[in-house]
């Protein structure tokens, strides 16, 4: 197995990385009142496995890249729950 590709440093970087990797995705840009910068971003496939959660970071790519890990860990728990129900098992 390979060593997994970090993640792209930029913001168009790292928006390239999700299309290319074929995640949709949405990302917003707030100014707070007392001037700090706030990022939330949402990443998810058009798929019935869908996506995670939004997420909250105080510059744009790290906002991108924990929507991508959220996501990849919530696809990955519930097909982990689609394969139990398949197989007949329930907690």
């Amino acid at each position: 197995m390979s060593a997994p590709t970090p993640f792209p440093t930029d913001l168009d970087g790292m928006c390239q990385f999700l299309r290319r990797q074929k995640w949709d995705f949405k990302f917003v840009s707030r100014t707070l009142p007392d001037g700090t910068q706030r990022y939330s971003a949402n990443v998810w496939r058009s798929d019935a496995l869908g996506g995670g959660h939004k997420c909250i970071a105080t510059t744009a790519p790290l906002a991108l890249q924990a929507a991508l890990l959220s996501a990849r860990k919530c696809r990955h728990r519930r097909q982990q729950r689609q394969n139990k129900r398949r197989k007949g098992v329930t907690q």
